[in-house]
Protein backbone atom coordinates (compact mmCIF):
# COMPACT_ATOMS: atom_id res chain seq x y z
CA UNK A 1 0.00 0.00 0.00
CA UNK A 2 2.79 2.68 0.89
CA UNK A 3 4.96 1.77 -1.99
CA UNK A 4 1.38 2.24 -4.44
CA UNK A 5 0.95 5.54 -2.77
CA UNK A 6 4.43 7.04 -3.21
CA UNK A 7 4.22 6.21 -6.86
CA UNK A 8 0.79 7.98 -7.14
CA UNK A 9 2.72 10.95 -5.20
CA UNK A 10 5.61 10.95 -7.55
CA UNK A 11 3.75 11.05 -10.35
CA UNK A 12 1.99 14.14 -9.07
CA UNK A 13 5.60 15.75 -8.20
CA UNK A 14 5.68 15.17 -4.43
CA UNK A 15 7.87 12.95 -2.47
CA UNK A 16 6.29 11.19 0.19
CA UNK A 17 7.95 10.57 3.83
CA UNK A 18 5.51 8.04 5.86
CA UNK A 19 6.47 8.82 9.59
CA UNK A 20 5.85 5.60 12.00
CA UNK A 21 3.52 5.43 14.81
CA UNK A 22 2.06 3.19 17.31
CA UNK A 23 -0.43 1.66 14.83
CA UNK A 24 2.75 1.69 12.52
CA UNK A 25 5.61 0.51 14.04
CA UNK A 26 7.21 -1.71 11.10
CA UNK A 27 7.36 1.45 8.97
CA UNK A 28 11.07 2.17 7.76
CA UNK A 29 11.46 5.73 9.28
CA UNK A 30 13.68 7.07 11.97
CA UNK A 31 9.78 8.20 12.88
CA UNK A 32 10.48 12.02 13.33
CA UNK A 33 10.70 14.70 10.59
CA UNK A 34 12.74 18.07 10.96
CA UNK A 35 12.29 21.10 8.66
CA UNK A 36 13.97 24.80 8.50
CA UNK A 37 16.85 23.54 10.38
CA UNK A 38 15.72 22.15 13.25
CA UNK A 39 13.05 24.73 14.36
CA UNK A 40 10.09 22.70 12.83
CA UNK A 41 9.83 19.27 14.38
CA UNK A 42 7.26 16.37 12.77
CA UNK A 43 6.50 13.14 14.37
CA UNK A 44 3.13 11.09 15.69
CA UNK A 45 3.32 11.85 19.29
CA UNK A 46 3.65 8.59 20.85
CA UNK A 47 6.65 9.72 22.38
CA UNK A 48 5.46 12.14 24.53
CA UNK A 49 4.69 10.20 27.05
CA UNK A 50 7.12 7.02 28.57
CA UNK A 51 4.35 4.35 27.80
CA UNK A 52 3.67 5.99 24.31
CA UNK A 53 -0.73 4.98 25.17
CA UNK A 54 -1.33 5.64 28.92
CA UNK A 55 -4.46 4.79 28.44
CA UNK A 56 -3.83 1.20 26.32
CA UNK A 57 -5.55 -1.50 28.77
CA UNK A 58 -2.25 -3.12 27.77
CA UNK A 59 -0.11 -0.72 29.33
CA UNK A 60 -1.85 -0.29 32.16
CA UNK A 61 -1.68 -4.35 32.42
CA UNK A 62 2.08 -4.47 31.92
CA UNK A 63 4.37 -1.54 33.99
CA UNK A 64 7.13 -4.71 34.27
CA UNK A 65 7.13 -5.04 30.50
CA UNK A 66 7.10 -1.24 29.98
CA UNK A 67 9.91 -0.76 32.49
CA UNK A 68 12.14 -3.58 31.37
CA UNK A 69 11.86 -1.97 27.67
CA UNK A 70 13.12 1.55 29.18
CA UNK A 71 15.80 -0.52 31.39
CA UNK A 72 17.04 -1.97 27.90
CA UNK A 73 17.59 1.39 26.00
CA UNK A 74 19.12 3.88 28.48
CA UNK A 75 20.72 6.13 25.94
CA UNK A 76 17.32 7.12 24.70
CA UNK A 77 17.16 9.53 27.60
CA UNK A 78 19.09 12.18 25.14
CA UNK A 79 18.92 10.27 21.70
CA UNK A 80 16.00 11.33 20.17
CA UNK A 81 16.55 7.91 17.46
CA UNK A 82 17.19 5.56 20.72
CA UNK A 83 13.64 7.18 22.18
CA UNK A 84 11.54 6.18 19.15
CA UNK A 85 13.21 2.68 19.08
CA UNK A 86 11.34 2.32 22.65
CA UNK A 87 8.47 3.66 21.10
CA UNK A 88 8.60 0.96 18.51
CA UNK A 89 9.19 -1.89 21.15
CA UNK A 90 6.21 -0.44 23.02
CA UNK A 91 4.16 -0.39 19.87
CA UNK A 92 5.30 -3.96 19.04
CA UNK A 93 5.03 -5.51 22.68
CA UNK A 94 2.05 -3.85 23.67
CA UNK A 95 -0.24 -3.33 20.82
CA UNK A 96 -3.93 -3.32 21.03
CA UNK A 97 -6.06 -6.55 21.59
CA UNK A 98 -8.96 -5.20 20.09
CA UNK A 99 -9.22 -2.30 17.96
CA UNK A 100 -13.04 -0.39 17.94
CA UNK A 101 -13.33 -0.60 13.97
CA UNK A 102 -16.79 -0.11 12.90
CA UNK A 103 -17.98 0.75 15.90
CA UNK A 104 -20.61 3.65 16.03
CA UNK A 105 -19.52 6.59 18.39
CA UNK A 106 -21.85 5.37 21.02
CA UNK A 107 -20.08 2.03 21.08
CA UNK A 108 -16.46 4.10 20.77
CA UNK A 109 -17.35 6.38 23.76
CA UNK A 110 -18.49 3.22 25.92
CA UNK A 111 -14.95 0.88 25.11
CA UNK A 112 -12.94 4.52 26.27
CA UNK A 113 -14.86 4.67 29.74
CA UNK A 114 -14.08 1.52 31.07
CA UNK A 115 -12.07 0.64 32.80
CA UNK A 116 -12.56 4.17 34.46
CA UNK A 117 -8.63 4.90 35.17
CA UNK A 118 -8.26 4.48 30.99
CA UNK A 119 -10.75 7.21 30.44
CA UNK A 120 -9.25 9.62 33.08
CA UNK A 121 -5.87 8.64 31.65
CA UNK A 122 -7.29 9.29 28.27
CA UNK A 123 -8.87 12.63 29.78
CA UNK A 124 -5.60 13.75 31.12
CA UNK A 125 -3.64 12.92 27.99
CA UNK A 126 -5.86 15.05 25.79
CA UNK A 127 -5.80 18.28 28.32
CA UNK A 128 -2.09 17.51 28.27
CA UNK A 129 -0.80 17.04 25.36
CA UNK A 130 0.62 20.37 24.26
CA UNK A 131 2.24 20.84 27.42
CA UNK A 132 3.84 17.37 26.95
CA UNK A 133 4.63 18.01 23.37
CA UNK A 134 6.65 21.38 24.78
CA UNK A 135 8.46 19.16 27.28
CA UNK A 136 9.35 16.31 24.38
CA UNK A 137 10.69 19.13 22.43
CA UNK A 138 12.84 20.59 25.68
CA UNK A 139 14.01 16.97 25.98
CA UNK A 140 14.82 15.39 22.39
CA UNK A 141 14.65 19.08 19.96
CA UNK A 142 15.79 22.15 21.95
CA UNK A 143 16.06 23.80 18.66
CA UNK A 144 12.50 23.61 17.97
CA UNK A 145 9.92 26.22 17.60
CA UNK A 146 6.65 24.22 16.32
CA UNK A 147 6.20 20.55 16.68
CA UNK A 148 3.18 19.00 14.31
CA UNK A 149 1.98 15.44 15.79
CA UNK A 150 -1.54 13.90 15.79
CA UNK A 151 -1.47 10.92 18.00
CA UNK A 152 -4.63 12.30 20.50
CA UNK A 153 -6.43 12.41 17.56
CA UNK A 154 -8.14 15.90 18.81
CA UNK A 155 -7.23 18.43 16.72
CA UNK A 156 -5.78 21.84 18.23
CA UNK A 157 -3.24 24.23 18.56
CA UNK A 158 -1.37 26.12 21.57
CA UNK A 159 1.91 27.86 22.75
CA UNK A 160 3.56 26.51 25.71
CA UNK A 161 6.58 28.75 26.51
CA UNK A 162 8.19 30.03 23.36
CA UNK A 163 7.13 26.78 21.27
CA UNK A 164 4.06 26.13 19.20
CA UNK A 165 2.22 22.96 19.09
CA UNK A 166 0.02 21.90 16.38
CA UNK A 167 -2.43 18.54 16.82
CA UNK A 168 -3.57 17.83 13.29
CA UNK A 169 -6.48 15.70 14.34
CA UNK A 170 -7.68 12.72 12.80
CA UNK A 171 -10.40 11.43 10.41
CA UNK A 172 -11.70 9.25 12.90
CA UNK A 173 -15.48 10.01 13.77
CA UNK A 174 -15.97 12.59 15.59
CA UNK A 175 -12.71 13.90 15.34
CA UNK A 176 -11.73 16.08 12.75
CA UNK A 177 -8.39 16.39 10.52
CA UNK A 178 -5.85 19.50 9.25
CA UNK A 179 -3.02 19.89 7.12
CA UNK A 180 -0.25 21.76 7.41
CA UNK A 181 1.94 23.84 5.19
CA UNK A 182 5.98 25.49 5.10
CA UNK A 183 6.21 27.94 3.04
CA UNK A 184 8.27 31.01 3.13
CA UNK A 185 8.90 31.07 6.46
CA UNK A 186 5.65 30.69 7.19
CA UNK A 187 3.67 27.60 8.79
CA UNK A 188 0.22 27.12 7.94
CA UNK A 189 -2.60 25.30 9.29
CA UNK A 190 -5.62 24.41 7.16
CA UNK A 191 -9.11 22.26 8.00
CA UNK A 192 -9.10 19.58 5.58
CA UNK A 193 -12.68 19.36 3.78
CA UNK A 194 -13.91 15.56 3.68
CA UNK A 195 -16.34 13.97 0.52
CA UNK A 196 -16.86 11.21 -0.63
CA UNK A 197 -14.90 12.41 -4.25
CA UNK A 198 -12.24 14.19 -2.56
CA UNK A 199 -10.03 15.65 0.34
CA UNK A 200 -9.57 19.54 -0.19
CA UNK A 201 -8.33 22.65 1.70
CA UNK A 202 -10.54 23.97 4.11
CA UNK A 203 -10.25 27.29 5.89
CA UNK A 204 -7.58 28.79 7.71
CA UNK A 205 -7.25 27.37 11.61
CA UNK A 206 -3.83 29.30 11.99
CA UNK A 207 -1.12 31.47 10.32
CA UNK A 208 2.95 31.46 12.29
CA UNK A 209 6.15 32.92 11.09
CA UNK A 210 8.57 30.47 12.30
CA UNK A 211 12.57 31.47 12.13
Amino acid sequence: MLAELRDICATEGAHAVFLPGNHDPGWDHPGFLELAGGRIVITHGDTFYPEGSPWKREVLARPDLLRRIWQDHPDAAHDPAVRMIVARRISRELGSLEHPTGKSIVMRAIDAAFPPQRALRMLACWLGRFDAARRFCDSWFPKAEAIVFGHFHFQGNATRGHRLAIDTGSFVNPGAAAIIEWRNHLLQLHQIDESRTAFRHGHALGLWRIG
